[in-house]
């Protein structure tokens, strides 16, 4: 299986390290077949091809990554004029999911976050960072593609989770937390929240 979300650690190691890119290179275009609501799915040509009920959100916003890895290293116009439009599609399908704060509630799905020892429930602090990143990538491609319309829209929604990240911050420890819900704030902390905070 083409995992959306794995495949973006591989792609920048290839980049770095192995002279034939071809790989890094096709693998964002392959995994660009969006699903008729526009996420894409947890794993391009396999099986899940058939079912896929379940996705896998943050995946999608790391493949908006591997596309940015592209812009970055091969500077090929076509090729990111061709992916930024699968890119804002996948963005704007958590627009359902924003709040008045800017920040994304309650995201439907499998909410991976990579494995970590994080929860992701209701308002998930890692989800969002994961999500402003992604727009940040947007915005730049666009610009960079002459689409001023899509880059001000990524600038303006990550404007929103800068500001209401700030939810997070828990002062007394002076720590980001996890996540927040209606009925329990988390106590937990870790490094990926501080990771993804620098985004914001």
């Amino acid at each position: 299986r083409a995992w959306t979300g794995d495949s973006v650690v591989h792609q920048m190691v290839d980049l770095v390290n192995n002279p034939d890119w071809s790989m890094a290179r096709w693998h964002p275009q392959l995994a660009a077949t969006p699903r008729a609501d526009r996420m894409l799915p947890m794993a391009a040509a396999s099986d899940f091809a058939v079912d896929d009920r379940m996705f896998v959100p943050d995946w999608s916003l790391h493949w908006v990554r591997s596309v940015h890895n592209l812009y970055r290293y091969t500077g090929d116009r076509d090729l990111i004029a061709d992916l930024v439009p699968v890119a804002e599609g996948v963005l704007r399908w958590f627009e359902s999911y924003l709040g008045d704060d800017g920040l994304l509630h309650g995201v439907v799905g499998w909410a991976l976050l990579d494995w970590a020892s994080v929860y992701g429930q209701d308002t998930s602090s890692v989800l969002n960072g994961l999500w402003a990143r992604a727009l940040e990538d947007l915005a730049e491609m666009a610009d960079w593609i002459g689409n001023p319309g899509t880059a001000r829209w990524a600038r303006e929604r990550r404007e929103g989770v800068r500001v209401g990240f700030e939810q997070f911050w828990d002062e007394p420890r002076g720590v980001y937390i996890d996540h927040r819900s209606e009925e329990h704030t988390s106590e937990l902390q870790s490094p990926y929240v501080i990771s993804y905070a620098v985004f914001c």
